[in-house]
């Protein structure tokens, strides 16, 4: 039950759209109507700057490496590639 729940979390983790929400909050934009329309962190960067893209950048990889160090550390590693799929 404990991986079930982790790999929920994982994915609701992986969903978190955090290049709309920093173009949002902080520079009132929402990134999926500029530049290629994606919400990652390469468009981040062309449409909000070389700072906002980085942050989105490290965000969006540290959503999916955390879920994934905490199951391999606690379940293994063919739990760890499972919930890493979640996160992604």
């Amino acid at each position: 039950m404990k991986i079930f729940l982790l790999a929920v979390l994982s994915y609701i983790i992986g969903s978190f759209p955090t290049g709309v929400v920093i173009g949002k909050k902080f520079y009132n934009i929402d990134i999926r109507e500029h530049g290629s329309k994606n919400m990652g962190g390469t468009n981040a960067g062309r449409v909000l700057g070389k700072k906002a893209g980085i942050i989105v950048t490290v965000i969006d990889i540290a959503k999916l490496m955390i879920p994934t160090y905490l199951a391999r550390r606690y379940y293994g590693i063919d739990i760890a590639a499972i919930i890493g799929a979640c996160g992604m």
